[in-house]
């Protein structure tokens, strides 16, 4: 059964990693959004306004009314959002955002009656206010860097993999070898452009982020653990299932050296 919907978006639930283990044996799901473009009057809704109750959410949703309760955001180009486990969230509609989030397959829709019944327990039913950097002990690490000259990296010196999103201009990246096997070819180069998206494994000894006709802008996304934790990357339009980048490829995809 589908509930009476006000808004064109799904309202998103996810459960965080105790509750995911014990149901449904993965982990949670925690989600930063980055704004990469909001037209002027651009919609977020992320958590509720004041404290309700489960009852209160329960009956909100018949009604087609629980997007009212909820806070009314508007994002603005280069924000960085940080969504926990519990909160609801709606991308609603005008902006263009980066997702980055747990791989899990954990994601509850709470306009679908049967999935708001059983997130109803793991609800976030308090006030929330927004938060716009993710907190310490968080999984996930996303980061906006400039440069105006060469930058050397060791992704096998730090804890996780890294993530490249091209922002603004050109960065160029040039790893010293493939998996730890010294090469030195044309394969090890490669530029990325705005909302391109490549891994750089964390078995690279060493890698030059190189700024391609001047300074260039771009997301150093990673995870913050002492093992890799898996993850998805992938640009996300609401409402626009397509993104293309500069390679000829289209729909959500990436690349890796």
């Amino acid at each position: 059964d589908i509930l009476k919907q006000s808004h064109l978006e799904p309202i998103n639930l996810c459960p965080n990693n105790e509750i995911a283990e014990q149901r449904y044996g993965c982990q949670g799901k925690e989600i930063m959004l980055y704004v990469l473009e909001a037209e002027e009057n651009a919609e977020l809704y992320i958590g509720f306004k004041r404290s309700l109750t489960a009852t209160d959410i329960y009956n909100l949703c018949q009604e087609g009314k629980i997007i009212d309760a909820m806070n009314d955001i508007a994002p603005q180009q280069g924000e960085i959002f940080y969504i926990r486990p519990g909160v609801p969230f709606c991308l609603g509609r005008g902006a263009k955002y980066l997702k980055v989030e747990q791989n899990s397959p954990v994601l509850f829709d709470i306009d679908v009656l049967d999935e708001l019944v059983e997130a109803l327990d793991f609800i976030e039913l308090g006030k929330y206010i927004p938060e716009y950097a993710a907190p310490e002990e968080s999984l996930l690490r996303v980061e906006r860097i400039a440069i105006s000259k060469p930058q050397t990296i060791f992704p096998d010196q730090g804890e996780s993999f890294m993530v490249v999103v091209g922002l603004q201009g050109r960065v160029g990246i040039k790893t010293s070898d493939v998996y730890g096997v010294k090469e030195n070819n044309a394969e090890n180069y490669q530029e990325v452009g705005k909302e391109d998206i490549v891994l750089i494994p964390q078995q690279i000894s060493q890698a030059e982020l190189i700024p391609v006709g001047g300074e260039a802008e771009f997301l150093r996304v990673y995870v913050n653990l002492p093992e890799e934790e898996p993850f998805e990357l992938e640009s996300n339009e609401a409402g626009d299932d397509e993104d293309d980048c500069n390679c000829g490829e289209h729909g959500h995809h990436h690349h890796e050296l």
